[in-house]
């Protein structure tokens, strides 16, 4: 007999429950770290999370740009502007104006600063419609 093919070196098949018992070992183990790497990952996603500011920006940017009758922008400079929101394009109702009031058809002007045409406008308010209206 070959001392290579000594019984110390040959293949023992395992018990059937010692089988059991690693497979068992090897699931438990599995789900432990599983359980453990989706912890570690809500932890570290709620540690990153934004959180929202208090309150609410009651501003409305908005942003346009001057043409002249011909199309071409206005030259750089400050313009009157009136800024009205109606409920329809055309024989619609006042809903809200930057400068004035609805009920008395006092729209007033507004002066906007010019660059090649292009201007910008931040608009604040505190009238619970207007508010309700556009951001419900």
């Amino acid at each position: 007999m070959s001392p290579y093919l000594s019984k110390n070196y040959r293949y023992k098949p395992k018990s059937r429950l010692q089988s059991l018992r690693d497979a068992g070992l090897f699931v438990g183990f599995s789900v432990l770290a599983i359980m453990l790497l989706l912890f570690i990952m809500g932890f570290v996603t709620y540690a990153l999370q934004a959180e929202a500011a208090t309150g609410i920006n009651k501003q409305l940017n908005y942003q346009g740009k001057i043409n002249d009758s011909s199309g071409l922008a206005v030259a750089d400079g400050t313009y009157y502007a009136k800024f009205v929101i109606y409920d329809a394009a055309t024989s619609g109702n006042c809903l809200w104006t930057a400068i004035g009031a609805c009920d008395t058809s006092d729209y007033g002007t507004t002066t906007v600063t010019t660059v090649n045409g292009v201007f910008s406008v931040a608009f604040r308010w505190n009238e619970p419609e207007f508010f309700s209206y556009f951001f419900n």
